[in-house]
């Protein structure tokens, strides 16, 4: 995780810097919470899942048949139901660490091909202070989005050879990119120089080719095995072929731009500058991100930081850090539309989202960059947005934040400080494409019964100021279109018999409605069906 604290041991931990793990913990349960979320106009947040259930929830996947996969940091794996308030806890990742806030189970991936292949891969903290790689096959109910029952056995061990050796800079993500490659971050565990050793794993982000794993047996396997042909470092040491960027200091969270499999990456930094990393995947050669001879663009001159290796690649974005506002950067996701209920409006499109994950004592403060055509620059306020620097705040304590397929940003918030923790999500309120986020929504709707029997159905009851019809997409968690209806209008109900438009059922699980009048802004909602 990004949490810094101070030591006074070696000159490289003095890098860490500012409060303990326990005492901020401790401040940040004392201060009182507060209660609004400041989102600018025309957006809302929607609890996806209050998880109650889960002590310090730290990462999330949605699995193909949209059941939500829920890490805690302690070790647990849940499978949840979106909008509702079924769960279970299938699995504990064994040999954990987690005594210190940097430490535990920190990331996870599904794979991409499920339930075909049915795997799921975890990044943890081992007890042998090293961290571990590690594949779990599942078996179970894998296509059944109303069942709880997946298990989680044969675990395979890809890496087991991570340093841990000090309990900060652990990084914490893994993603497939859109090439079938696993990345993972890895931080550089408050040894500065490992970020410069490419026989070292720390300071990194690794590319692992996991599709010729076997089935069987524990692991590791060689190296070699998991080292795609086109990594950018050719050798000769076997960890040197499985980095794809190096300099990093904890580049706690990244995430990777679906349509280009471009990575952007938030590097958490010790004394003055915060960074965003962007690393374009066409034609990409390798990176160098400077740390520790640089932070940001700043050139640190203590002796034991001058191991640097050129060239070095400047950050993407940078900025600094005051103990309050700014503190530890969360990367997130570049935003990418879909033809759903939710979608931002237009001029959102490509821009990048990240968080201040410390800022305000961690009131959660969402910022937004655009590309300006020669770089990534601090995008114009929006009306009612909360101030010049931050484009939402009060969203909590967030820990992961990924970019979903209905076109909403979802995001996990660990800790019941200001905000109870969970997972959440931020939609548009207004229609499609209006470049205008004050437009007003004049339709109101609501689904009776909700939840729904599949086989009944439900009808979605609206009222409208002037347009004489009325159209009603229905969309799946994965944003695909499932239904079209039409009615006429005022007043009116459109009746949705919980059958696709190919006249099949639709199976249990969430779905979503934008209801749209001519010009005038749409209308969304959720519905639950059931067996």
């Amino acid at each position: 995780m990004a949490i810094r604290h101070t030591s006074t041991r070696t000159p490289a931990s003095r890098l860490s810097l500012l409060l303990p793990p326990g005492l901020l913990l401790i401040l940040l349960l004392l201060v009182p919470r507060a209660g609004a979320q400041n989102l600018p106009d025309g957006f809302a947040l929607e609890t996806v899942r209050a998880t109650t259930f889960a002590n310090e929830p730290i990462g999330f996947e949605f699995l193909p048949d949209g059941r939500l996969i829920v890490i805690d940091r302690d070790g647990d794996v849940f499978v949840a139901f979106p909008y509702t308030v079924g769960s279970l806890k299938i699995f504990t990742v064994p040999d954990i660490t987690n005594a210190e806030v940097h430490r535990g189970l920190l990331g996870m991936a599904v794979d991409p091909d499920w339930p075909a292949r049915p795997y799921l891969y975890f990044l943890y903290t081992h007890v042998d202070t090293i961290m571990h790689i590690a594949m779990y096959t599942a078996s179970g109910d894998l296509s059944d989005p109303g069942s709880t029952n997946i298990t989680l056995s044969n675990r395979f061990i890809i890496v087991d050879d991570i340093r841990d050796d000090n309990d900060i800079h652990n990084g914490g993500t893994l993603r497939f990119g859109p090439d079938g490659m696993l990345y993972a971050s890895i931080g550089e565990d408050s040894d500065p120089c490992l970020a410069q050793d490419l026989t070292s794993l720390n300071g990194k982000i690794l590319r692992l080719d996991v599709a010729a794993l076997p089935d069987t047996g524990t692991g590791p396997p060689p190296k070699a095995l998991i080292t795609p042909s086109d990594n950018p470092y050719p050798g000769p040491n076997e960890n040197e072929r499985l980095v794809y960027a190096w300099g990093l200091r904890n580049p706690w969270k990244f995430t990777i731009d679906a349509p280009t499999g471009d990575l952007f990456i938030g590097d958490v930094g010790a004394m003055t500058w915060e960074e965003i990393n962007v690393i374009e995947s066409a034609g990409y050669a390798g990176s160098n991100f400077g740390w520790p001879q640089y932070e940001g663009t700043d050139s640190l001159t203590e002796p034991w930081l001058q191991c640097g290796v050129g060239p070095l690649t400047p950050p993407a974005h940078q900025y600094m850090h005051n103990m309050t506002s700014s503190y530890s950067v969360m990367g997130g996701p570049r935003y990418r539309g879909a033809s759903t209920a939710v979608t931002f409006p237009s001029h959102y499109e490509g821009d990048y989202f990240f968080m201040e994950a410390f800022g305000e004592l961690a009131t959660g403060g969402m910022r937004r960059l655009e590309f300006d055509g020669n770089g990534w620059v601090a995008a114009d306020s929006v009306p009612g947005q909360p101030d010049a620097l931050n484009w939402a705040t009060g969203l909590g304590f967030v820990v992961d934040m990924q970019m979903g397929d209905d076109g909403a940003i979802y995001y996990a918030s660990m800790f019941n400080t200001f905000f109870p923790r969970g997972i959440y999500r931020i939609v548009a309120t207004t229609a499609t494409g209006v470049h205008d986020a004050q437009a007003s929504l004049t339709q109101r709707t609501r689904a009776v019964p909700n939840p729904a029997r599949a086989s009944a159905g439900t009808t979605i009851h609206f009222r409208t100021a002037r347009a004489p019809a009325v159209t009603m997409d229905i969309f799946d968690v994965r944003g695909r279109l499932v239904r079209t209806l039409t009615a006429t209008s005022p007043p009116g109900s459109i009746h949705w018999d919980g059958r696709t438009d190919d006249r099949r059922t639709a199976g249990p699980g969430v779905y979503f409605y934008r209801v749209q009048a001519g010009e005038e802004p749409g209308a969304h909602g959720k519905i639950t069906l059931i067996r």
